[in-house]
């Protein structure tokens, strides 16, 4: 497993993070540990979810929620999806902290590069989600117990149609 540890800043002008390579096609096997800071110190982004966010070279945006988040020490792992890996070339990623689909906060950028691999994918990002992001969506709807915020969406989108009829 290729693990990058990193220190990424949500307030300096720039992450200097070295050289990150990864391998198209070496699914689940590549991670990116960071730890964020604010200002110096450690950020406390607790009780925010926290998502990978990529702007691939073709201008596509790709994101993914990261599951192993370390609140204590403001740290978090995040093994790098196939869908970050579509393009062979220098890509523009940071993390965002969210509360409720708004934004916090986030890092700022730093590059990765995508080194040539086995890969059979479809090009993903701009509205197409991954199984595994629908997958893991669901998990929690079912896991909480409480439909409230699917049944408000549904609502939500059954008045938009009906507005738009």
């Amino acid at each position: 497993m290729s693990d990058y540890s990193v220190t990424l800043s949500t307030t300096e002008p720039n992450n200097y993070v070295g050289l990150i390579k990864l391998r198209q096609g070496d699914v689940a096997s590549q991670s990116i540990q960071a730890t964020i800071t604010a200002n110096g110190q450690l950020f406390n982004f607790d009780h925010l979810a926290v998502f990978f966010n990529a702007v691939l070279p073709n201008g596509n945006v790709v994101r993914d929620k990261v599951t192993e988040v370390d609140y204590v020490n403001s740290k978090l792992n995040y093994i790098v999806a196939d869908s970050f890996l579509q393009e062979v070339a220098q890509v523009t990623a940071w993390f965002s902290f969210e509360n409720d689909e708004k934004i916090i906060d986030s890092t700022k950028n730093f590059q990765y590069s995508v080194i040539g691999g086995w890969k059979e994918c479809i090009p993903q990002g701009n509205y197409i989600y991954e199984l595994s992001e629908i997958q893991r969506e669901i998990e929690e709807i079912i896991s909480n117990k409480d439909f409230t915020s699917l049944i408000s969406k549904i609502s939500s989108l059954e008045t938009d149609v009906k507005y738009l009829d």
